[in-house]
């Protein structure tokens, strides 16, 4: 750290600084450039809190902008080869679809790559841009954590703090640090059980629209054949004029003449033989 300390004194006091440090931060935005979360810590870091807010807060809104424009008209193919058969992401797209501004406002806030985000939804989404960089904007605290982290960072380096000041310090900064970094594991698993409930939920919707598509296929086929029974037993009692006198010999009722049939009569269709009198 005392290697850096030139490097930070200069951009810290240097009118130009922060807008260095937000352009810096607004590259990392862009996918497949890295070094977001470091540059986070950077401007805790120098600035500390909350003045470190700024140059992250600038950079972050002005990154995913770009980013998300970029994509959607430029590299639509290429995020497409990277991320068009990951399930983890076709999984969020149903549930923003589903639950809207807030869900992108849960993933947003979460530990997903913020620049992978940035490049999937404008390449792959219909998101409109007011509820991507709304959802953006109301997520920024999340910079916080970071920042909070470069701060104790900095102030670990402090040459001034020995003893057991400086052991205290230590535990303290680390303490925080943890607590930060598990605040944003929850907010992780938060957001992924919501996804999972969301599409579970869709997954329902759509099997008891296949249920009811099924029952009504079936009901019109049952009514099918209900009207083709009826019909069928109209035509038997029209066409029965047969009445059994003995075995195998039947007589007309209309004209009386009698018949002798030598086999067993087909009664597969029994129209065509005998009536039951």
């Amino acid at each position: 750290m005392l290697v850096l300390e030139p490097a930070v004194s200069y951009i810290r006091t240097s009118n130009a600084g922060i807008a260095v440090l937000s352009s810096i931060m607004a590259a990392t935005c862009i996918f497949p450039l890295l070094g977001y979360g470091v540059v986070s810590m950077l401007c805790g870091y120098i600035y500390g809190i909350p003045k470190g807010f700024l140059p992250a807060f600038v950079g972050d809104i002005v990154g995913a902008s770009i980013c998300f424009w970029l994509y959607r008209f430029a590299f639509h193919g290429y995020i497409n080869r990277k991320l068009g058969h990951n399930i983890e992401f076709k999984e969020m797209s149903k549930a923003v679809s589903k639950d809207g501004l807030f869900i992108l406002f849960l993933i947003r806030l979460s530990s997903f790559p913020f620049a992978v985000l940035n490049a999937y939804f404008g390449a792959m989404t219909l998101l409109p841009y007011w509820k991507f960089i709304l959802a953006t904007t109301l997520s920024t605290p999340r910079l916080f954590i970071p920042i909070f982290i470069g701060h104790n960072i900095s102030s670990l380096a402090d040459p001034t703090i020995v003893g057991k000041d400086r052991v205290l310090k230590w535990g303290m900064n680390i303490l925080g640090i943890i607590i930060a970094l598990a605040v944003g594991w929850y907010i992780y698993r938060h957001t992924v059980r919501r996804i999972e409930r969301i599409n579970a939920g869709l997954a329902a919707d759509e099997s008891e629209e296949g249920e009811e598509t099924v029952g009504l296929g079936r009901q019109q086929v049952q009514q099918q054949h209900q009207h083709s029974s009826g019909s069928n037993e109209h035509t038997d009692q029209g066409s029965c004029d047969l009445e059994e006198v003995t075995p195998h010999k039947y007589v007309d009722v209309s004209t009386g003449h009698v018949t002798e049939i030598d086999t067993v009569p087909d009664y597969s269709q029994p129209r065509h033989y005998a009536s039951i009198s």
